[in-house]
């Protein structure tokens, strides 16, 4: 099989099939997967510009953000959210997330919309702002519980309100996780382009609090 790698992305390898999907998982597994890769393997959502946008519209109005306020979007990803934001109004936005890879796009995407929006690589569970600083924080696109630990979240949880000023507001995006439990497939395939497919292997691990995917993608 011959493998090319791709920009931001790790040397392609894989193994076959396996017993246990949770005894391969490694435990920062978060640091190599938000590459280029991830942007075409979800980019049906994440690359959506009308679901952005209508995500945004749903996120405004929940919170009621006005012009000057500030915001910050932890696990920004390419900055999707942010910028659609940007494109609608005059606010403060900031941007954290571990991958430097879609930090940069971010930053591109932003530029090349001429928007300001402050980007930055670094890890949520310390945040490198000051105190009482944000009227907003979100974490959106089921980005909250990747950690191994429950103690991480603590963590994660204790720096956004530490930053948020006192009558400040969280937004959490996230999946309900007994829905997910009951009705989680297997296994699934879908084309991600005209020559590329990825297929995906699915199980809980063995404590039932995280759903373990694996992803083999294929060119033809």
């Amino acid at each position: 099989m011959e493998t090319k790698k791709t920009p931001g992305a790790a040397p392609a390898k894989t193994i076959g099939p396996v017993a246990n999907l949770e005894h391969h998982l490694h435990p920062e597994w978060w640091k190599r997967i938000f590459n280029s890769l991830y942007l075409k393997t979800d980019g049906d959502v994440v690359e959506d510009a009308l679901i952005t946008a209508a995500e945004i519209d749903m996120f405004g109005e929940l919170l009621g953000i006005r012009e000057g306020d500030t915001l910050l979007d932890l696990a920004c990803g390419q900055g999707r959210h942010l910028i659609e934001l940007a494109r609608r109004g005059k606010y403060q936005l900031f941007g954290l997330d571990r991958s430097r890879y879609l930090i940069q796009r971010a930053r591109s995407n932003a530029k090349k919309g001429g928007l300001v929006i402050q980007f930055k690589e670094g890890d949520v569970r310390k945040l490198p702002y000051a105190t009482d600083s944000f009227d907003f924080v979100t974490i959106l696109g089921n980005s909250f519980g990747y950690f191994e630990s429950p103690d991480d979240d603590v963590r994660i949880l204790s720096e956004v309100f530490r930053v948020l000023k006192p009558e400040g507001k969280l937004l959490m995006d996230v999946a309900d996780g007994n829905y997910l439990k009951d009705r989680f497939v297997p296994r699934s395939w879908e084309w991600m382009d005209k020559k590329h497919f990825v297929c995906r292997e699915r199980s809980l691990a063995k404590d039932g609090r995280r759903l373990i995917s694996r992803e083999v993608i294929t060119h033809t």
